[in-house]
């Protein structure tokens, strides 16, 4: 059986941001047996490892990695068991899985990281928690505290990168966009991402075919997003060419077809804005027509429930998962839209219209 107790070792230690002279102080050795250990030159005395596992608060079998994949399964339930909650909004829920989870594994960093982006979520004004305000305020400390930790300790770089990514992004929704800054800025750059470079070292087909499919895939998701950013920046009277560039992007994406699963979420969010900005412009009738294309595609998102797959022109057969998805949105689409979307201060002028109540008799 392979032991994986110098792995082990180095990593706890750097979860207790501890040096090797650090250690070997507390365990009454040398920083050089600590190195060793670490390095797998040698092992530990067995008189050291009860001491160890009690430093580490683990078991010695945790310690020496025998209960490894006993680990890794548990911790895969767990995140089954948050990636249905978070599919169906429920941040209640998902706080709860990740904070037992990091109580059964304290220095498991995929649980940490859960833990840390469902905090963040529980606190977002877009979600359909009432209380956002008070969750984002007593959330704040506890997620700086998860994402240092994180950044400080982790070795997986993807997990230390989303962790930074969430840090950064509390700090600015938390108005420290000076110190969320600092963060982004030790991101990698795009031009350094692995799959737009891998390409040229590829030669087996399945693996070129994955990687153009990511090249149009990412390609088409920045390009809309990109635009989305502009137009939200832009003069109210530059919106709609911007909403029109959007727009065709997805026509093309989809061939002209309907949307499928998790899209028609991001079309009633794009019909309702492509509302508003029609309200604001005084284009009534664009404006009624967005209303009522987002309540269709907002009951369609509600009634998604089972995998949808479609054959797309450029990125082939894509299936949207309703077991991948993740919201914080528990409502469900047509009561944001009627709860939420409908009593902007854009609408008020429309309001008492026929056709503006009977697009919220369409809600239900």
């Amino acid at each position: 059986m392979k032991l994986n107790l110098g792995e082990n070792i180095r990593r706890l230690r750097r979860s207790r941001d501890w040096t090797q002279d650090e250690l070997a102080d507390r365990l009454g050795t040398t920083s050089q047996s600590v190195s060793r250990w670490e390095n797998g030159t040698t092992y530990p005395d067995m008189e050291f490892l009860p001491e160890l596992a009690d430093l580490f608060s683990v078991t010695v079998d945790a310690l020496i990695g025998v209960d490894r994949r006993t680990e890794e399964k548990k911790v895969k339930s767990i995140l089954d068991a948050y990636q249905e909650a978070v599919g169906y909004g429920r941040v209640d829920e998902c706080i709860r899985i990740a904070r037992a989870g990091v109580a059964e594994f304290p220095n498991n960093y995929a649980l940490l990281c859960k833990l840390m982006y469902a905090l963040f979520i529980e606190g977002d004004s877009d979600g359909s928690n009432p209380d956002w305000k008070e969750a984002t305020e007593r959330n704040d400390a506890e997620i700086i505290s998860l994402g240092e930790r994180i950044i400080r300790s982790c070795t997986d770089e993807d997990i230390r990168n989303e962790a930074k990514r969430l840090l950064a992004f509390n700090h600015c929704e938390m108005g420290r966009k000076a110190e969320g800054r600092a963060i982004y800025e030790t991101l990698p750059l795009f031009e350094h991402c692995r799959e737009l470079n891998i390409g040229w070292s590829l030669e087996d087909k399945e693996e070129l075919k994955k990687n153009e499919l990511w090249y149009l895939t990412t390609g088409f998701d920045l390009v809309y997003s990109g635009l989305w950013q502009c137009c939200n920046r832009r003069p109210i009277e530059e919106q709609p060419a911007f909403l029109d560039a959007m727009e065709q992007i997805e026509d093309l994406r989809h061939g002209g077809k309907q949307r499928i699963g998790s899209e028609h979420y991001g079309e009633y969010q794009f019909a309702c804005k492509r509302a508003e900005v029609c309200a604001r412009l005084g284009r009534e009738e664009e404006m009624y027509a967005a209303l009522r294309r987002a309540a269709e595609e907002a009951a369609a998102f509600d009634a998604w429930e089972e995998d949808e797959t479609m054959i797309f022109p450029f990125e082939g057969e894509q299936t949207s998962s309703r077991s991948k998805y993740e919201t914080n949105n528990e409502s469900g689409a047509r009561q944001r839209l009627r709860d939420r979307d409908l009593l902007r201060g854009e609408f008020d002028p429309y309001r008492d219209s026929i056709e503006f109540r009977e697009i919220v008799e369409m809600l239900g």
